[in-house]
């Protein structure tokens, strides 16, 4: 399966494909063969890398390896300067490609690092978690975290191409594979109810990792609800902060409880539980829309179990999304209506929590 993303400056493809990173090589058939290629990955990922290096000098391909660290605490500027090092001791230059191996850590590290060296060169995305197949790794969002906010640096930088290999799925545990489902469950609500239905119907199915097959529809799915918002607004400067939907509280959530090992699905689920209820409070979601929507997350089995307190809102002075003594929400008053309010308050956000 493939799908392009068309913008105003670059168009790229998505391509979602069993086994495709055993042969990545034949899809940058566009590239340069005396372009040098530096295959990023994390160490839990290690042991693909020398069928991907084989692979690409079988090709005439020039590539070299650099193993990120993986986690949020390496979202840093200290840490994309220690890999700038390692770029400049790998002698790269402006036709460089970087290719990012790995979840959407690695994703923001890679095209963060990519978008700032040598005032920019390109890179590849090769997701191998189901967040970042359905989120991270398409629109060009790179960031890292600064005093403790989540990616409050960052910069817009498309990748040239996304290779999605869903069977790297099969190697995650099932927490990993629910993260993902987070975002899926935001793409149903904010656009297309069908994905709900998908997911009731085989929601053990997928988080097991049982059916490739069905998984890589949901994983096209979930693309085309994405690439629909960012072709609209590349530049997340109104259309796209849609897909913000339950963000804002969920990277409170994921702040305040990244020490418990929670997931970034899990703090968006659990954002996106409270902005319903924001929805609700500030009645733009009816009783009987609000109900038919805790039913899913009910028959799917989940539940809000992360609190915040006052002091953990109040916090939300440094999100992107706030302006003067106003917050920007995103709320819903129904699956596929989904509303961007700009007067949200911190009085408000207290009242539901």
């Amino acid at each position: 399966m493939k799908l392009s993303i068309n913008l105003n400056h670059i168009s790229y493809d998505i391509v979602i494909q069993k086994s495709i990173s055993q042969n990545l090589a034949s899809y940058v058939s566009d590239f340069n063969q005396g372009q040098k290629f530096i295959l990023c990955f994390s160490s839990n990922l290690s042991l693909y890398v020398p069928d991907i290096i084989s692979n690409f000098k079988n090709n005439n391909y020039d590539i070299e390896q650099l193993e990120i660290n993986d986690g949020e605490k390496f979202k840093s500027l200290d840490y994309i300067q220690h890999l700038a090092h390692s770029l400049m001791d790998l002698n790269c230059k402006r036709d460089t490609v970087l290719v990012a191996l790995g979840g959407g850590t690695v994703g923001d590290i890679v095209g963060f690092l990519s978008s700032i060296f040598m005032r920019g060169i390109k890179y590849i995305n090769v997701p191998t978690t189901l967040l970042a197949m359905v989120d991270s790794s398409i629109g060009g969002k790179t960031g890292v975290n600064c005093k403790g906010v989540k990616n409050v640096l960052g910069t817009f930088h498309q990748p040239q191409l996304v290779c999605i290999d869903p069977l790297f799925l099969k190697s995650l545990d099932e927490k990993q594979v629910y993260s993902g489902i987070g975002e899926i469950i935001k793409y149903g609500l904010i656009s297309d109810s069908k994905i709900l239905d998908n997911l009731i119907k085989n929601y053990r199915c997928i988080v097991q990792v049982k059916d490739i097959d069905l998984i890589s529809n949901i994983i096209y799915q979930s693309c085309l609800v994405k690439k629909s918002f960012i072709e609209k607004d590349v530049l997340d400067e109104g259309y796209r902060n849609i897909l913000n939907f339950g963000h804002t509280l969920g990277h409170i959530i994921e702040s305040k409880y990244q020490f418990q090992n929670i997931t970034h699905g899990e703090s968006i689920i659990n954002g996106m539980l409270l902005s319903l209820k924001l929805s609700l409070y500030k009645e733009i979601i009816s009783d009987k829309n609000y109900s038919f929507i805790m039913d899913i997350f009910n028959k799917l089995k989940i539940k809000n179990n992360y609190k915040l307190e006052k002091s953990d809102v109040e916090k939300i002075s440094f999100d992107k999304k706030t302006t003067n003594n106003s917050i920007r929400f995103i709320l819903l008053e129904n699956i596929g209506y989904p509303m961007i309010c700009d007067d949200i308050s911190v009085k408000d956000i207290l009242k539901i929590i």
